[in-house]
């Protein structure tokens, strides 16, 4: 057989420093071709029920009298490729004369099992697909034409049929791959090509498919990209505990911890269904020497995804080899669990430099967004939550080439003390300072984490290519919680599972493969696919009150009592396999034994609201919709009654007049 070739829930913080020097960029994109040969081949003959499965040849034509079918297994294929070409090849050996014959391709739209005879019977054939089950039509079930190409009286060369798009609908998931049929339909006499049987194997059918793939990059954002590590991604466990951290930037600045007792542990739930690493306020910790790490000349940017607990604890630290933090470089930690520091300090020899204390009343229970930039020697400014409210003038020069080179995570420097109490997800540093590259970053990093910026009043969310996912003018009064799922190629973003980590988060998004699966405990853990890159379904709310239920009689005919709170829905690109739970225990109480529904409405005022029932398992409220966007969501309990002569209806025995 022709082998493949290749051609070519804790709450978190997530800080974000932007600190900028030349420019270079490189292509997002590897384009790869493969070829793919056939796993299953066989012809079918009109009427009969013998099988040609393990024949070496397969014959098409004669009126359509004799067809083949033809499966490439693409599985190979990376879930995040974009399919350029596809061309399918068969290799004519011969035919009943040698004229010209046009020969269609067509896609198989039901699944077939080859056979393993040669004109035995047996399946497939011509009445049945596989043993025991027929065809919807005898002859095959095929959808419309793909491609046709003529046959020549030539033999023993190859003809190619194009299968691009088909092959895309099928790595997509929007069609399921069940191979193609040829069919010679309008002309007398056949052709005869060779089978995956066949002696020599140049005259196999074969596929070649050219893809690409992202180059990925946090936000999409490659240019001056250094360092970036992720709990998700390079991850090395070691007798249960983290011994190496692999840098995904490419450029091989890797952390490392070789004493077994200093090792952090990872957390496979611990943000969002993401991973972190966790550090134990002791003497875990990571290091990074070397001196391929000396990054930070002239301007620079660094993103932290993490939290602390308790005490001053510190996040990173880069400073000169084997020195002292204290003395010099660059020093990011939690001052206290809600206040941020930030040092930077040089010369080295003196220590002199910039010390913010930012009294910026974090909180170490839910999410924050810290983002601080600094452009050379001309400006800080520090934002928290997408709230652009600190800003001062830098007194420290900028480091020079190889002045700072240790970078140590976890631990104030080469000082024992101030080991973090908490935990990190994510690491991104930058040699240039760009605040609408920030928001793309940020963005990748609060859909990721279930993270709301600027909780309230909003910013748009931005994909890897600019484009607006969640748009803050037209989502006004929705900008609450705002969190979603969504799948982003150029950031490595996939998350397929999802809930606010603000204080109180109500219910659960998730993609999955049936509306009837689980909830995965983990991201990883969901086998799904959101079958389109840059794709989103974001919630945000309208902060209305989930502690009680109140009566809405918004309608004329049904009347339910529901929460306050509205929830708004933007969807972009196509995610439709959707499930949304709800745990009891974050409900208002006196349900009782009625039915809990989701309330879908294309008005706030959820005026003429779908009610869609949810159903009970254990604890959990379920139920699965395919949103559409510019919709409003709620929840409500009770019965949907039908209004009484009196202008009265029924709900929960109590006559209720409508309003």
């Amino acid at each position: 057989m022709r082998p493949m070739k290749i051609l070519k829930n804790k709450k978190i913080i997530v800080i974000l420093f932007i600190f900028s020097g030349f420019f270079y960029s490189f292509s997002q994109y590897t384009t790869i071709t493969v070829t793919i040969p056939s796993s299953s081949d066989a012809q079918i003959r009109s009427g009969s029920n013998r099988n040609y499965g393990n024949c070496d040849y397969m014959w098409v034509g004669e009126y359509g009298v004799y067809r083949s079918l033809v499966y490439f297994d693409l599985s190979s294929i990376p879930s995040n490729a974009t399919i350029t070409n596809a061309y399918v090849t068969l290799t004519a050996i011969s035919g009943s004369n040698s004229g010209n014959r046009d020969i269609s391709m067509y896609r198989i739209t039901s699944d077939w099992v080859e056979g393993g005879g040669c004109d035995q019977t047996g399946s497939v054939n011509w009445n049945s697909r596989m043993s025991g089950q027929n065809w919807s039509s005898s002859g095959g079930d095929y959808s419309s034409v793909i491609s046709t190409t003529t046959v020549y009286g030539t033999y023993y060369v190859p003809y190619t049929w194009d299968l691009t798009q088909t092959a895309q609908y099928w790595h997509n998931g929007i069609y399921t791959n069940y191979g193609v049929i040829f069919i010679q339909p309008n002309e007398n006499h056949y052709k005869v090509f060779a089978t995956k049987e066949h002696t020599n194997s140049d005259y196999h059918p074969f596929i070649t498919i050219s893809y690409s793939i992202p180059t990925a990059s946090p936000g999409g954002i490659a240019s001056q990209l250094r360092f970036w590590v992720k709990a998700n991604e390079g991850v090395t466990i070691t007798s249960g505990a983290v011994s190496q951290w692999n840098d995904q930037s490419g450029n091989n600045r890797h952390l490392y911890q070789n004493t077994s007792s200093n090792r952090p542990t990872r957390l496979e739930n611990g943000q969002n269904f993401n991973p972190t690493v966790r550090f134990n306020a002791s003497n875990t910790q990571f290091f990074q020497r070397n001196s391929n790490f000396n990054i930070f000349a002239g301007s620079y940017s660094i993103y932290l995804v993490g939290y602390n607990t308790s005490g001053q604890r510190s996040f990173i630290t880069v400073n000169e080899s084997g020195g002292s933090s204290i003395a010099s470089g660059i020093h990011i930690e939690a001052n206290d669990p809600n206040t941020m520091r930030f040092l930077h300090r040089y010369p080295l020899s003196t220590g002199g430099g910039d010390n913010l204390v930012l009294s910026t009343d974090l909180n170490n229970s839910s999410g924050n967004v810290m983002s601080f930039y600094r452009n050379t020697n001309t400006k800080h400014k520090f934002i928290l939550n997408g709230i652009d409210n600190y800003s001062l003038s830098p007194n420290s020069s900028q480091f020079s080439n190889n002045e700072v080179t240790d970078l140590t995570v976890g631990q104030l420097g080469s000082e024992n003390n101030r080991y973090l109490n908490g935990e990190i997800a994510e690491i991104i540093i930058y040699n240039r300072d760009n605040e609408s590259d920030r928001l793309r970053i940020e963005s990748y990093l609060a859909l990721k984490y279930g993270i709301s910026l600027n909780n309230g009043i909003g910013v748009n969310y931005v994909a890897s290519n600019n484009t607006t996912f969640w748009n803050r003018s037209t989502n006004s009064g929705y900008n609450h919680d705002v969190f979603g799922i969504g799948r982003d190629d150029q950031s490595a973003l996939h998350q397929k599972q999802s809930q606010t980590t603000e204080s109180d988060p109500f219910f659960t998004i998730y993609h999955l493969n049936s509306d009837s699966d689980p909830l995965p405990t983990t991201n990883e853990l969901n086998t799904s696919t959101i079958p389109v890159n840059r794709s989103f379904l974001v919630f945000g709310n309208n902060d209305g009150d989930i502690t009680q239920w109140f009566r809405y009689p918004e309608t004329p005919v049904s009347i339910i009592s529901r929460v306050e709170r509205i929830w708004k829905v933007q969807k972009t690109g196509t995610i439709n396999n959707v499930t949304l739970t709800v745990d009891t225990s974050d409900l208002p109480a006196n349900t009782g034994t009625l039915p809990i529904y989701l309330l879908v409405s294309s008005t706030p005022d959820m005026t003429n609201a779908e009610y869609v029932p949810m159903t009970l398992s254990g604890s959990i409220w379920r139920v699965a919709y395919n949103f559409s966007t510019n919709t409003y969501i709620s929840f409500g309990y009770g019965f949907v009654s039908q209004p009484m002569r009196h202008g009265k209806a029924v709900i929960n025995g109590e006559l209720i007049p409508y309003k």
